[in-house]
């Protein structure tokens, strides 16, 4: 089972690293070709939606879960309309956006809620915070692995008390335009396998070595607009 997830945490590395690099390329094209006249009279700043939804497609075509796979295809959506919009292919109202993206996380969030309910033997921590504030702890009692999702609010997780036993444990986070802070106890090994698109991913955990025989807690992330914090 451990080698199945160091395996599946190096494919992801590789992807998002690929996926940089990809993007960085583009970036440039795209200004070469700005400064050449070859735009057909755009600018090389209105194709910025066009690198959220390739990323999406990464995340589609990479091995994932089905909340993970929804997430990517919400990005393929998302930049795509985007994209029509700062080309002027169409017109989108802010007034049409906002709801979308609320029925987006709401839609986002009943995918995590039948996943996880599949999957209760493996996770005894669900919380979904959307617009709003919310703390928990976790004292004197087991964790077995959790998911987070948070819509335009703010979560503290506090794990510094709780127990961990051998192996590994996940932790799923999602954010968007919001901020996710938790708090991890100094024998953890944390590990963060996350993306970001306009966010923050702030490690301050200490490090161990991955063959080390400490607990591992693997937090899998996803952060747009906003900000996750492990201390």
């Amino acid at each position: 089972m451990h080698t199945m997830h160091y395996h599946r945490h190096c494919d992801r590395n590789f992807v998002g690293s690929a996926f940089f690099g990809l993007a960085v390329m583009g970036v440039g094209t795209l200004f070469l070709l700005d400064h050449l006249n070859l735009l057909s009279g755009y600018r090389a700043i209105q194709f910025w939606p066009l690198f959220i939804a390739v990323w999406g497609l990464f995340r589609l075509a990479m091995p994932g879960r089905l909340p993970e796979k929804a997430w990517g295809a919400s990005l393929v959506i998302g930049g795509s309309l985007a994209l029509g919009h700062t080309l002027g292919a169409f017109t989108v109202p802010w007034s049409l956006v906002w709801p979308l993206l609320v029925l987006a996380a709401g839609l986002h969030i009943l995918v995590t809620v039948f996943w996880t309910r599949r999957r209760r033997e493996q996770i005894n921590l669900v919380t979904h915070v959307v617009m709003g504030e919310k703390e928990e702890r976790v004292e004197h009692a087991p964790f077995e692995g959790g998911a987070v999702d948070v819509v335009m609010g703010s979560y503290v997780l506090d794990l510094r008390k709780a127990e961990f036993g051998e192996g590994q444990h996940d932790l799923w986070v999602k954010v968007f335009m919001g901020e996710v802070i938790v708090r991890v106890p100094a024998r953890l090994d944390v590990r963060v396998d996350g993306t970001q698109i306009a966010g923050s991913i702030e490690n301050d955990a200490p490090r161990y070595e991955e063959d080390s025989d400490r607990p591992a807690l693997v937090i899998h992330s996803q952060v747009a607009l906003g900000a996750l914090k492990i201390q």
